[in-house]
């Protein structure tokens, strides 16, 4: 089973290994840093177009490794783990009938970036996930695609850039635009996205 707002989070999870590349190049090239992060999620009520609601709870993992592979450059490997957990009431957009219930991510990332011209950074994360609900079709659970990005760091430890999210399917691509923003607004505040 795959769906849009699974594919959203798989770029979104990527997205947010550019955030701890950032992190890792402030910390200096030359060392692996691990890192991990349990989140949990919570949707209470939410609508549905074409009638009916729906609840969702569910947990994401993240684990992984990031460090130098020479120069400014980076590589590293994340694996993820999401699950989340679906209660559907009168979905009449999907014929009365809940169209899934709980749906599990396997993936793994491979974020690579390369420091360009003094404050650049280009990353290309490729990846390769299976959103799997129970019973569904292994063949049909398979999704991959990638990550492209520019940041630029700044000398007072800022960062902006771009990047897109790209997922072929059976249907057709899906494309994903990401802004990637690290700003210090003052001495104990930050405006930071994806984390």
């Amino acid at each position: 089973m795959r769906s849009e707002p699974s594919l959203r989070a798989a770029a979104l999870g990527l997205a947010a290994a550019l955030a701890a590349a950032g992190a890792a190049q402030a910390q200096g090239q030359g060392n692996w840093h691990p890192s991990a992060s349990i989140t949990p999620l919570y949707v209470g009520n939410a609508g549905i177009d074409g009638g009916g609601d729906y609840r969702m709870f569910g947990t994401i993992v993240r684990a992984g490794v990031l460090g130098s592979i020479g120069g400014p450059n980076l590589a590293g490997v994340t694996f993820n783990y999401d699950y989340s957990d679906y209660s559907f009431s009168d979905p009449a957009a999907f014929g009365g009938k809940a169209p899934w219930n709980v749906v599990r991510r396997y993936g793994v990332a491979a974020p690579l970036m390369f420091g360009v011209n003094e404050g650049w950074l280009l990353t290309v994360i490729p990846s390769v996930d299976w959103f799997r609900e129970s019973g569904a079709d292994e063949g049909e659970s398979l999704t991959f695609g990638g990550v492209l990005s520019a940041a630029r760091f700044f000398s007072d430890g800022n960062r902006l850039g771009l990047g897109v999210g790209v997922f072929p399917r059976l249907e057709k691509p899906s494309f994903f635009p990401l802004l990637l923003v690290d700003w210090k607004l003052g001495a104990r505040w930050r405006l930071v996205n994806p984390r």
